[in-house]
């Protein structure tokens, strides 16, 4: 999924403010949106979805240049070379056997579509991150199955928010216009990032609850440590018991989740042999 503007003029349908006067022209060509201002074009949309009809299945680099090129002959240089504003990444895993708790101390939020929750997402000042069942997701919003049945599984996903934290960075990205996202060496790049990302995530896998129910003082520990107020306080005060339970708890998570986390790591590095080819 992306987000892009440029400088360009055409015309499309006409939107109307609410003062009556024109916004802009738009139009959707293979599912990616269109909107033209008094000084710049606007591309948004998924790639994913504008090649397959959804991001439920999968799609590598040969599929994204021969969308690419189509994008370019409707819309020239002025597509390929509009800077990228915003960026969204992901893949589809086949099972979900942990639970997100939170990204350092941003805890998660359930992602809900008519009462029902269907993944959970970390929402964050510089990028989002989602976990999601994407057949309850798409069923829950009435989309089109027709063209092909999505994929059972969760899809994991990164949202960048404001580009210049991956361009940056310690491990930078060189994603700037259009045109970057064709270079092999800058998928790998992005996709190295949502790996760290992804890796930084506090993770809980269920089998914790028995831990519980035969540890009770783990329980309340578990309970005081995992509220941020809490959690402060008991460090201000008890330093060492702090640091204490809390390597116990971090071990027994981490032991508990090692066998998803090797898991992962192999889906993420298979996926990235998968779309550059």
């Amino acid at each position: 999924t992306l987000s892009s503007s440029s400088a360009a003029s055409d015309v499309y349908k006409r939107q109307v403010n609410e003062y009556g006067k024109i916004s802009n022209f738009y139009s959707t060509h293979m599912r990616i949106r269109v909107k033209i201002f008094r000084d710049k074009i606007t591309f948004s949309g998924s790639f994913h979805t504008s090649s397959k009809g959804h991001n439920a299945c999968q799609f590598n680099y040969t599929e994204l240049r021969t969308l690419m090129r189509f994008l370019k002959i409707k819309f020239g240089d002025i597509f390929m070379k509009s800077k990228i504003t915003s960026l969204e990444y992901g893949l589809l895993v086949a099972e979900d056997l942990v639970d997100w708790i939170r990204y350092k101390q941003n805890y998660c939020q359930n992602m809900t579509s008519r009462g029902r929750v269907y993944g959970k997402r970390l929402c964050m000042s510089d990028f989002e991150l989602k976990r999601y069942d994407k057949l309850l997701q798409m069923t829950l919003s009435n989309k089109n199955h027709i063209e092909s049945l999505p994929k059972d599984g969760f899809r994991v996903e990164v949202k960048i928010r404001r580009m210049r934290s991956i361009q940056e960075g310690k491990f930078p990205v060189p994603i700037n216009i259009m045109e970057d996202i064709l270079v092999r060496k800058n998928i790998e790049s992005l996709h190295q990032d949502f790996e760290r990302k992804l890796k930084r995530v506090w993770k809980e896998s269920s089998a914790i609850d028995n831990a519980f129910k035969e540890d009770k003082e783990l329980l309340k520990m578990y309970g005081t440590l995992s509220y941020e107020k809490a959690n402060n306080l008991y460090k201000e005060r008890f330093p060492s018991s702090h640091k204490y339970w809390r390597k116990k708890i971090s071990d027994l998570v981490s032991d508990l989740t090692a066998e998803y986390e090797e898991e992962l790591s192999f889906k993420l590095e298979e996926h990235l042999k998968f779309i550059i080819t």
